[in-house]
């Protein structure tokens, strides 16, 4: 495992193992004819979601490899709830973070297609440049599937192109219970998707996957060749933006055989059915208010909320404290409109119906002794 994937003569079977896995992979989200897809391993979801970017920058504006942004006034859409790592790597690729015009989104926290729409048309009213959209498949803190038909066909229309956020989310692709929400995915140009998340595949574990595999040439130069000696696509250190790699993809290679895709399906179904029962026992107790049906593994709520966001932020912050001080567990939170709330991630295949009866009861007592003192 300790050698460097970038050429095949130095590491053949973990280059072997990655094209393996990136061809199971693009089958899965892309359908049709693998060898035309493409993709390696990336160190993490961010840098992929960064590749992604730069290539797309690189394929529909090709004199920017060179000559760099020049006078273009590059813009990318994102959903507000989608992933801070965009604004990084709009940092990053030198564009700066206001390149990022963030898209509003419906009470499920999807991105809504109308604004975004109006949002590309309001930038060309501007003489801007766009050019990528990022739909996300599993947001961050709700869990939101985008509509990516809907998506999609915006993008088609205009020429721009189209990214998948899948880091989170797309360990559903092995459900057929879930699968429908990722509905439209094939339609990308490019996806992230992470097995280290939801498939629980040890870190570091994250691939970009590409429809066409033509367009990694644009992130190739011909100045090295004391180590690419020609065109071989089995090098892909020639093809990210990065030398040194790891093989990480033998993680899920290896995975995939232990578990199969009937022990992933298993995996993902058990989570969701968990995070369902947490939902409908916390509907059960008024001292609970749950912000949106999870779409994804999330449950996001309040105890005894009121109007004063000040307070429910109190509270919230609260009961975490008491849970952690007593060494019982270590919740976590997110900022909302009406002030912090609570943000539970359940994915352990361990997980039981008694646990989550636990956690419920531990979060309502810690929040009856707080009543009194705010």
């Amino acid at each position: 495992m300790n050698t460097n994937v970038h050429v095949f003569s130095v590491s053949p079977f973990l280059t072997l193992t990655e094209k393996v896995t990136v061809e199971y992979l693009c089958q899965l989200f892309f359908g049709g004819e693998s060898v035309k897809h493409g993709g390696f391993t990336c160190p993490g979801g961010s840098l992929a979601n960064l590749t992604a970017m730069i290539t797309a920058r690189s394929i529909l504006f090709p004199e920017t490899k060179a000559k760099g942004i020049q006078d273009h006034k590059f813009r990318l859409f994102t959903s507000e709830h989608a992933h801070y790592s965009f604004h990084k790597a709009a940092m990053t690729a030198g564009m700066g973070i206001e390149t990022v015009i963030s898209v509003g989104v419906n009470s499920q926290g999807q991105m809504e297609s109308e604004k975004l729409r109006q949002a590309f048309l309001d930038s060309k009213l501007r003489n801007e440049t766009p050019f990528f959209v990022c739909a996300t498949a599993g947001t961050t803190v709700y869990g939101s599937f985008d509509p990516l038909n809907e998506i999609a066909d915006i993008c088609e229309e205009f020429g721009l192109w189209l990214h998948v956020d899948a880091s989170w989310g797309g360990g559903v692709i092995f459900s057929p219970k879930h699968l429908h929400k990722l509905t439209g995915i094939k339609r990308a140009n490019s996806i992230t998707f992470n097995p280290q998340k939801m498939l629980g595949v040890p870190l570091l574990c994250s691939f970009l996957l590409l429809r066409d595999k033509s367009v990694l040439a644009a992130n190739s130069l011909d100045n090295a060749s004391y180590l690419f000696h020609e065109e071989n696509e089995y090098d892909n250190g020639s093809q990210t933006l990065w030398c040194s790699r790891l093989g990480d993809a033998f993680k899920f290679w290896f995975s995939l055989q232990w578990y199969g895709e009937v022990g992933y399906c298993r995996r993902v179904e058990h989570a969701f059915e968990m995070v369902t029962l947490f939902y409908e026992n916390m509907l059960k107790n008024s001292n609970f208010e749950v912000l949106l049906k999870p779409a994804c593994l999330q449950v996001c709520f309040y105890y005894r909320p009121s109007e004063d966001g000040e307070r429910n932020t109190k509270m919230t912050h609260g009961i975490v404290q008491v849970l952690r001080n007593e060494r019982k567990y270590f919740i976590d939170y997110a900022q909302g409109k009406r002030g912090d709330f609570f943000r539970i991630v359940i994915q352990n295949p361990l997980t039981t119906e008694v646990f989550i009866d636990e956690v419920i009861k531990e979060i309502d007592e810690a929040g009856k002794k707080l009543l009194h003192t705010l």
